[in-house]
């Protein structure tokens, strides 16, 4: 990591913070030892089509404060609880949680036995948060407890009046603040001048200690790489490719609706190029991100040492040679003073932007205080867009001081620039936060509704136009459930996928076509909704507010679904390319099979197969590669595609004796653990055990004494993948968590050594071939068999690796290992089976099977394998928890 500038920080022996007088009430914490820090992102039931949500719910404010707490020895726990909601948008995957009440999300963060929590609230979490605090409170006293976020700091001299439930706010970022509360607390006490914090004294409940709060030297140089514990719970789920990165705080502009620039006394601080590079590139070679979402309030501002910074980024990324593309923030006059820039960002990965437009009015973005023109919003969108960059349009069609004029200027603008296509940017309405200067406005000319306070709702609030009022309550109620859904994936189409598409396709013959096509799409909704919207502001100017509003809205909604079925379709055909142009995978000759030159009783055996299949007939047949015991052809009909296996009539002694050998090597009877050959109807019991366990196998569809039929998982081996490079280190982590999850359902799948594992072609493992049962010596002791199978799984992916084993080794050095240990397995046992393995292996005359790769190969893998048993025999804990357990 690029060396980081320690900027001045209050030292946890400061004078002014650590003595007698500045600690009120003693509170023993862990005296002695590090106190237990879990950091909390309640779940929000409010659904939104926006950049927010479009960039997934890793929250890095979180994740750099967990890393400055374990930087100082402070064990954390992160609880996402938002995870789920925007990560199943994307990947259909089953919510974990049966409940978002709060004592079951209570339960689940006193299960991490904290020692102080702090939540993260918005408006829309906080009431469900103070209930969470006051369950803990119950169970655990002494339990720290409070909340931080931009909400949290407007309103932290009222929730601490209100709620004395709370310890303490945590004001701006919270890094520092929170590491002073660790050591503080270390101590034994629970002091109330912790600058950036907002305390109470503990025995006057009532009376905030507020005059001690003071503002720490600000900075982001001098902070470590965020915990990466979402993505982590993230990838080891799915193939993920994409992640959050921060690269600067703070904005130097005054917008009347923003909290931002409040919280950063309208100053930006920004990482250097190489720290923001080096992140990337190490979340890109580690992980396998590929797709970076730059949550910068503004990634470049209009001084020249930002614009210098952000070229200075694209050049550090093109001498690392990333392959990567990414999604930043900026206005829409940033590049006035340098038009070259844009076009450099564009070059080095830039495939879409954040622009807040907010409005096409130039009344509304005089009183927003925007600083920008309509003229400069057009001539930004035209010049991303003809380098290809895609708009993420920021916009706020109804704000309480809007006339009808505002919106028709508007949603003009808005269709003259294609942007009238996405629902959410004509149906939302501003969000109003406590304290921002358009709120003082609205207090003064009564449109906030009374006793508007930290707990209200962002809309609490009145329009001066009456009839736009109930507009913009309709419009933004009629966009909601099934329409956000769609609206979120027309946006995800239009401004991720497709862009990044054709940033990798290049020079495709398509390439025109496919935009032509996308255009023509985007045009048809544009035009839908501007009719809809232009047609619903007519009726509300005359007063008729409703009564042929659900006519206009019918029509435009029925063209919304036919562009996003158009536009799903679209990428389906350029996804096809994208998979068309990956490096050549490594296949086998195709060798059709003509039943007559099979054994007889296989042949007896297909012919029984293919009639059970028969509705999916008929069949042409080719060879599949099956190992050393079996017979598989692969049953090729017009829509679906199986495998068929038939037991060898070949001797398995050899096969027995090679076995033997290796498993003598490593350990296994010392293991508690001996290993036998299954017949088929046993391998048919081990995979169904395996299904019913939720191990991600495909299912017996047909079988008889000595053969089996399953579905064939398009994809090629794991061991392929990583030689190729199409699976990379996060797939191998996803192997461990996959086999973790199959031993805490009760099962040991056994071989899994590379060739018995595909990787579909979205990414996700699949397990075959169950034909060597491992069996412990005693039902249900197999703790140490599940060692080994950790092991034997780390020795394959490191063998087929190849180009990538540094990197592998170190992503396991980071979180493999941890995550083992933290699973409850035996590292050291781990690594003496690897040891055995490397043993068998190394040596020179070594028996070969007809599966055994050549000397070098095992010889080169064999000295990133010794390093790997080092550091799993290593007796210092190479991370903390990363509340990725289940």
């Amino acid at each position: 990591m690029a060396n980081r500038v320690m900027l001045p920080l209050v030292d946890h022996h400061d004078p002014d913070v650590d003595t007698p007088e500045n600690y009120v009430g003693v509170r023993h914490v862990r005296r002695g030892g590090h106190p237990r820090f879990t950091l909390v992102l309640p779940r929000t039931e409010s659904m939104r089509s926006s950049a927010v949500s479009m960039a997934g719910a890793e929250h890095l404010g979180l994740g750099s404060i967990a890393a400055c707490l374990r930087e100082r020895g402070h064990p954390v726990t992160q609880l996402n609880f938002q995870l789920s909601t925007f990560f199943n948008a994307w990947d259909g995957l089953a919510d974990p949680r049966s409940s978002y009440e709060a004592p079951a999300i209570a339960a689940e963060i006193l299960a991490t036995e904290p020692d102080v929590v702090g939540i993260c609230v918005t408006s829309m979490t906080l009431l469900e948060s103070i209930k969470v605090c006051e369950i803990i409170r119950a169970e655990r006293p002494d339990c720290v407890l409070g909340f931080g976020g931009p909400h949290a700091i407007l309103c932290a001299k009222e929730l601490m009046a209100t709620f004395d439930v709370l310890d303490f706010i945590g004001m701006n970022d919270g890094e520092r603040a929170m590491s002073l509360l660790g050591d503080a607390l270390r101590r034994g006490v629970f002091p109330c001048a912790i600058p950036e914090l907002v305390t109470r004294a503990p025995d006057e409940r009532d009376r905030l200690v507020y005059e001690n709060y003071r503002k720490m030297p600000k900075g982001v140089l001098d902070l470590p790489v965020p915990a990466r514990d979402d993505l982590l719970w993230m990838l080891l789920r799915a193939p993920i490719t994409e992640s959050r990165i921060t690269t600067s705080r703070g904005c130097n502009y005054d917008c009347t609706f923003c909290i931002d620039a409040m919280r950063y006394d309208r100053m930006w601080y920004a990482r250097s190029a190489e720290q923001t590079a080096e992140e990337m590139e190490m979340l890109h070679r580690r992980l396998g991100i590929d797709h970076f979402w730059m949550s910068d309030d503004n990634f470049v501002t209009g001084a020249p040492s930002s614009r210098r910074r952000a070229r200075e980024i694209a050049d550090e990324l093109a001498a690392r040679n990333l392959d990567v593309t990414y999604r930043v923030r900026f206005r829409s006059d940033t590049f006035n003073p340098d038009p070259d820039l844009l076009a450099r960002l564009a070059e080095s990965g830039l495939v879409s932007a954040f622009v807040g437009l907010e409005a096409g009015s130039a009344e509304q973005l005089d009183r927003f205080k925007k600083r920008t023109t309509v003229e400069q919003h057009k001539t930004c969108v035209r010049e991303m867009r003809e380098l290809g960059v895609a708009l993420q349009c920021g916009f706020i069609m109804f704000e309480p001081y809007a006339n009808f004029d505002d919106l028709e200027a508007s949603a003009t603008f808005l269709h003259e620039i294609d942007e009238m296509y996405l629902e959410s940017n004509f149906t939302h309405s501003l969000d109003v936060f406590p304290g921002t200067e358009i709120a003082v406005d609205m207090d003064r000319d009564g449109l906030l509704h009374p006793g508007f306070n930290a707990t209200s709702p962002y809309d609490a609030y009145d329009f001066a136009d009456p009839n736009l009022g109930w507009l913009a309550r309709a419009i933004e109620t009629s966009h909601g459930g099934d329409t956000i859904t769609r609206d979120k994936w027309l946006y995800r189409y239009r401004t991720n996928l497709l862009p990044r598409a054709y940033r990798k396709l290049g020079h495709h013959r398509s390439l025109d076509e496919w935009k032509r096509r996308e255009l023509e799409i985007i045009r048809r909704l544009n035009d839908a909704n501007m009719t809809f919207f232009m047609s619903a502001i007519g009726e509300a100017r005359r007063g008729e507010c409703g009564q042929r509003y659900r006519d206009f809205q019918d029509t435009a909604w029925v063209v919304q679904r036919e562009g996003s079925t158009a536009l799903r379709e679209l990428y389906g055909e350029i996804s096809t390319a994208l998979r068309d142009r990956r490096p050549p995978r490594r296949r086998p000759p195709v060798v059709p099979v003509r039943p007559a030159d099979l054994p007889p009783e296989v042949a007896a055996h297909l012919a029984e197969a293919e009639a059970a299949l028969a509705g999916y007939g008929p069949f042409t047949r080719t060879e599949l590669t099956g190992g050393n015991l079996n017979h598989s052809i692969m049953l090729t009909g017009p829509e679906r595609t199986f495998a068929f296996r038939n037991r060898s009539d070949r001797s398995r002694a050899d096969i027995e004796d090679y076995l033997a050998e290796l498993y003598t090597a490593a350990g296994m009877a010392g293991l508690g653990g001996s290993f036998r050959l299954r017949t088929m109807p046993e391998e048919i019991a081990a995979i169904a055990r395996a299904r019913a366990a939720g191990v991600r196998t495909p299912e017996v569809l047909a079988h008889g004494e000595r053969w089996l039929v399953r579905a064939h998982i398009p994809g090629e081996p794991l061991g392929d993948a990583l030689t190729s490079g199409t699976a990379g280190p996060a797939t191998v982590l996803r192997l461990l968590f996959q086999l973790m999850q199959a031993h805490e359902g009760g099962v040991v799948l056994g071989d899994r050594w590379g060739y018995n594992e595909i990787v579909d072609e979205q990414g996700h493992l699949h397990f075959i071939d169950f034909d060597v049962e491992w069996v412990p010596a005693r039902p249900g002791q197999d703790a140490g068999l599940r060692d080994m199978e950790m092991a034997v799984a780390l020795f394959g992916a490191v063998l087929f690796a190849g180009a990538q084993r540094e990197n592998l080794v170190t992503a396991l050095r980071e979180y493999g290992i941890p995550l083992l240990a933290e699973w409850g397995y035996r590292t050291t046992r781990v690594a003496d089976v690897l040891g055995g393995y490397c043993e068998f292996y190394g040596e020179p005359g070594k028996r070969q099977s007809a599966l055994s790769l050549d000397h070098d190969t095992y010889a080169a893998a064999l000295a990133f394998i010794r390093e790997l048993i080092g550091l799993l025999r290593s007796d210092t804990p190479l991370t903390t928890a990363t509340g990725c357990v289940r």
